[in-house]
């Protein structure tokens, strides 16, 4: 048995979003899952390395250098009705809902300080986050109460799942904010694809060995996976 090539991408991803840390048992444990709504996702590549600088600004009071490892972030374009598989081309060029998922991984180091206090500090990325132009305001009813919001952060909570399709939650939960890119590479729109942080700005000789070496471990994994996957 095999992966299929989506599965390959996602893995890849994956490899790219870890390469990095240190404890990787611990890795979902010290996670935060995130949902931005947009108003556009023109320029889609600027916007994912603003939001990447903007939460690495209001933690560190800087932006990231190579030579600080903090935090790696994964974050992919999305569209209505990707969950079904199938967007119509009309919809993928000009959706209603342009927004992104995505995964913000820290070290733990700095999970051991952000924790403690952690919804101050989704606060504070949030913020961060909203302060982009293409960024959809939240919207706020006459009492000041929030109606919806345009970025949602929370802890990542993996899910107990017998029939998770990975061995990773974190693999599981990759492939499903790739899901429109997966569907728009057919048709050969490059809006959705996602990007790695800080892996997309220091594509070093050193960071791009990790990262393949990571991907052949997990790869490892996650084909002894299938047999469980498919009949357990």
């Amino acid at each position: 048995m095999k992966l299929k090539p989506y599965e390959e991408e996602t893995i890849m991803f994956e490899s790219r979003l870890l390469c990095e840390h240190e404890g990787l048992e611990s890795i979902a444990d010290r996670s935060l899952a995130f949902t931005i709504h947009l108003t556009t996702l023109r320029d889609t590549v600027g916007i994912q390395k603003a939001i990447f600088q903007k939460i690495h600004r209001s933690i560190y009071g800087g932006r990231y250098s190579p030579d600080d490892f903090t935090f790696s972030m994964m974050i992919a374009g999305d569209v209505e009705g990707s969950r079904s598989g199938y967007v119509p081309v009309d919809v993928l060029k000009a959706p209603l809902y342009p927004h992104y998922h995505g995964l913000i991984v820290f070290s733990e180091g700095d999970w051991a300080i952000i924790s403690p206090n952690l919804s101050a500090w989704i606060a504070v990325i949030r913020n961060s986050i909203a302060e982009i132009k293409e960024v959809k305001n939240s919207e706020i009813n006459d009492d000041g109460c929030y109606i919806s919001e345009s970025v949602w952060i929370k802890k990542f909570e993996p899910k107990l799942d017998k029939h998770a399709k990975y061995a990773s939650a974190l693999a599981d939960y990759i492939q499903y904010i790739i899901k429109a890119d997966l569907i728009a590479n057919k048709q050969s729109i490059d809006t959705y694809c996602p990007m790695v942080f800080p892996h997309d700005l220091d594509k070093s000789s050193m960071s791009t060995r990790r990262s393949k070496a990571l991907f052949s471990r997990l790869h490892d994994i996650e084909t002894k996976f299938l047999p469980q996957r498919m009949w357990g």
